[in-house]
């Protein structure tokens, strides 16, 4: 079964063992579901019961049923958390954000080439994509309305070419 890195322990939440997590989703809105979280021991991949999960901000708060104070959760700090891939399904929509790095943004309308998906920010409202261009870098906040069509197993995303220019930003040097 294949794992992958959700994402990496930024500190300690409160006194009760709550950790949170800085994920590699562009999407958290399926956190609820996780019933396990694995972290790497000895070159093995080791699961970890999760007994409570919340957002917060843009990260995760994870309690895990055999961490129960701000001590032990200390020291899990900057670990990486990792998920089985499957478990949970993720929702339609959401994608991991590794899969769509380095995508090709092409117009829905033209299937001409806009550009290649740089990076990825996460903000509480949406993500915002940053997309190298010929005339820049731009930009963009990745909403369904700009970006209708996203194909991450064929590492393309389709933008509707009208609203894609009028929501795109030049980043300044």
């Amino acid at each position: 079964m294949d794992y992958y890195e959700w994402g990496k322990i930024t500190r300690p939440h409160g006194i009760k063992g709550f950790f949170q997590v800085d994920t590699a989703l562009s999407s958290k809105s399926f956190v609820y579901r996780i019933q396990t979280v694995y972290f790497i021991a000895d070159g093995q991949y080791v699961p970890k019961k999760v007994e409570s999960v919340f957002e917060k901000n843009t990260d995760v708060c994870i309690l895990l049923s055999d961490c129960h104070d701000r001590n032990q959760a200390e020291t899990l700090k900057g670990k990486s958390v990792y998920l089985k891939k499957g478990e949970p399904e993720l929702p339609e929509q959401i994608n991991l954000v590794d899969d769509l790095i380095g995508s090709d943004i092409r117009t829905l309308e033209t299937d001409q080439s806009l550009g290649r998906l740089l990076h990825i920010d996460s903000y509480p409202r949406h993500d915002v994509y940053t997309i190298q261009m010929r005339d820049g870098i731009f930009l963009v906040p990745a909403l369904v309305s700009v970006f209708p069509v996203v194909e991450p197993e064929k590492k393309t995303i389709y933008a509707d070419e009208a609203r894609f220019r009028e929501t795109a930003m030049k980043q300044e040097d």
